[in-house]
């Protein structure tokens, strides 16, 4: 590599680790780190604004928006207290149910703000319980319905579901009828 890409690489580093260590807010160090870019000759300044996705930064700004009027509402308050009361304390019960409650709003709006929903919700509860949140965002994060499913499962979902093909030969034995598979309520 050449030297640019060394010092843009340490720039990009060191703006990475102001954001891990919490040293300043995450936007003035990402703000910080592309004026100093600028700054030591890495990209212009008109480079730096073309490199902006402004598609993605509108989506972003609607969602912290919704995110954060959803967290005046009360109601994340409301939802931890009722999570933990169902949990009755216990951890285990606790994360399902945050889990469900995620996978449920998913349903309805897009993942990344259930993520900024329930990050609200999951934090109380994490500090009272003495829980670490690394693991409890996590599993937040891993309970949106598509998460478990690679694009392979869901190729095969749309042939077998979405499509007048007759049902494989592995579900004739466990009653499909018009080539879906049973759903039992």
């Amino acid at each position: 590599m050449e030297m640019m890409a060394w010092v843009a690489l340490a720039i990009f580093v060191l703006s990475i680790l102001a954001v891990i260590s919490n040293v300043v807010d995450a936007t003035v160090a990402a703000l910080i780190g592309v004026a100093v870019m600028v700054w030591v000759g890495v990209m212009t300044d008109v480079e730096a604004f073309q490199l902006v996705d402004w598609n993605v930064m509108a989506i972003l700004i609607g969602i912290w928006m919704i995110a954060a009027y959803f967290g005046k509402t009360g109601v994340p308050s409301w939802l931890s207290v009722q999570a933990l009361r169902l949990s009755g304390g216990r951890p285990g019960l606790l994360v399902m149910i945050l889990s469900m409650l995620a996978g449920v709003i998913s349903m309805f709006v897009d993942n990344v703000v259930v993520i900024l929903m329930m990050a609200p919700v999951a934090l109380p509860l994490a500090r009272a319980l003495r829980l670490p949140i690394t693991p409890l965002v996590l599993m937040i994060s891993a309970s949106r319905p598509t998460s478990w499913a690679p694009p392979c499962c869901w190729e095969t979902f749309r042939r077998r579901c979405c499509t007048a093909s007759p049902a494989p030969s592995s579900w004739s034995s466990s009653g499909v009828r018009d080539g879906l598979p049973p759903f039992r309520s």
